[in-house]
């Protein structure tokens, strides 16, 4: 069960804007498929980023298109200051607003290709952290915040269309944090014989879970002409969304998606890459 949910994903820890991309060293090591002739791709974003690294990987080889990977684990990747008491210092507002101006010079200097941002944005629902367009300007309000995360990411996909970047957002994996829980760390032996380490929720209660931030994001890639991957039917049926399926274990925890997964989402994140509106 552990080699199967938390076999490591592709991309390294090292791939991190801040431990990389500031200093320019060991850049080549988070990049994939170098000497493929097509636009190159960037996968950018939180941890989710790095759960959809062997997709992005599958994707560029599928498409010929060299790919490197970036992320700012626990940091939003929107042109936006964080402020909470409670999160850890890798998480706080200079580490995020460094990793973040740090990718996005990088970016500014490379040549055009697909930005591909995936973000879990559970922090349109979070009540722990505010969120403001200044270091000075915090939201603290539900609307407030929204507001603020929506220009934040318009000001983001700006910034990288003047660059030249063609953009593809991701909307995130259904989440099985609450009201079901999934942890396969927690399963019983009992469980594990039986094949029942599995959570499952109706479809309308995860997308009703993740309505607001589902909703910014699929408006923001209307207004600013970017597209945008869903992979949601991918975990659900019409009715149901579990962490099983197509024969494999789909999550290795509450919201971040296994290795297997990721590598079966390759095919459809090509489809995705060579639509219509690239940069190519």
């Amino acid at each position: 069960m552990q080699d199967a949910v938390l076999q490591p994903h592709a991309m390294r820890f090292g791939c991190s804007a801040a431990a990389n991309l500031a200093s320019g060293e060991n850049i080549h090591s988070c990049v994939w498929n170098a000497n493929d002739a097509g636009k190159p791709i960037y996968l950018v974003g939180d941890s989710t980023a790095w759960h959809f690294s062997e997709a992005a990987i599958g994707a560029s080889g599928l498409l010929g298109r060299p790919l490197t990977l970036i992320t700012l684990f626990g940091c939003p990747f929107k042109d936006v200051f964080i402020q909470s008491p409670n999160l850890p210092s890798y998480r706080s507002q200079k580490a995020c607003r460094e990793g973040y101006e740090g990718a996005m010079r990088w970016l500014g200097e490379q040549p055009p290709g697909t930005v591909v941002i995936s973000e879990l944005n559970s922090e349109y629902r979070r009540t722990d952290v505010a969120f403001g367009l200044q270091s000075e300007a915090i939201a603290t309000s539900p609307a407030g915040r929204t507001q603020v995360l929506d220009e934040a990411l318009t000001s983001t996909i700006a910034t990288l269309k003047h660059a030249g970047h063609s953009l593809l957002l991701v909307q995130a994996a259904p989440d099985f944090e609450y009201p079901a829980t999934f942890d396969p760390l927690r399963c019983t032996r009992s469980q594990l014989r039986t094949d029942t380490c599995i959570a499952r929720m109706p479809r309308s209660v995860a997308d009703s879970i993740q309505q607001l931030e589902r909703s910014s994001l699929g408006k923001i890639a209307t207004q600013t002409g970017s597209d945008l991957f869903d992979p949601r039917d991918f975990f659900c049926s019409s009715d149901e969304c579990t962490t099983q399926g197509h024969g494999v274990d789909l999550y290795r925890d509450a919201f971040h998606i296994s290795a297997n997964a990721s590598r079966m989402l390759a095919p459809s994140l090509a489809r995705a890459l060579g639509g219509p509106g690239r940069v190519e």
